[in-house]
């Protein structure tokens, strides 16, 4: 179970706010614990733990763009919201060109990486009714 994130609250010293991790911290409460891991968190910062991370993979990030660019969003527009650079954005748009739909159709919710997305555009093309079964 990943840790609890806290705060010290400084308006009550020796408490501390739980900035993420509340249903954690309900689920151990619940089952009796008294006691719970915890990253204490050194300034007061407006998003939580887990948004530091970024768990879209980037076929999903490809589907988000492409639906934005299809709803009239410029890729300008989209990368100084996501602040991102413009070519980030267009290698985005560009990611899937050349990958057989069966292959995104398999990877599309893994966290697989963009080198490995471009290496499967670079793998030959088998027809299938001649695979050994």
């Amino acid at each position: 179970m990943e840790p609890l994130m806290v705060f010290p609250n400084k308006k009550q010293p020796g408490q501390y706010l739980i900035m993420d991790g509340h249903l954690r911290y309900h689920a151990l409460k619940e089952l009796g614990n008294t006691e719970a891991d915890c990253i204490v968190a050194h300034e007061d910062e407006s998003f939580t733990y887990n948004n530091k991370i970024n768990r879209v993979s980037p076929i999903q990030e490809h589907a988000m763009i492409m639906k934005a660019i299809k709803n009239g969003v410029s890729p300008e527009r989209i990368a100084a919201t996501l602040k991102l650079k413009v070519d980030r954005v267009r290698e985005t748009m560009n990611l899937l060109n050349g990958v057989h739909p069966e292959a995104v159709e398999i990877m599309k919710d893994k966290q697989i990486t963009r080198s490995a997305i471009a290496f499967s555009e670079k793998s030959p093309r088998y027809d299938k009714s001649k695979w050994r079964r």
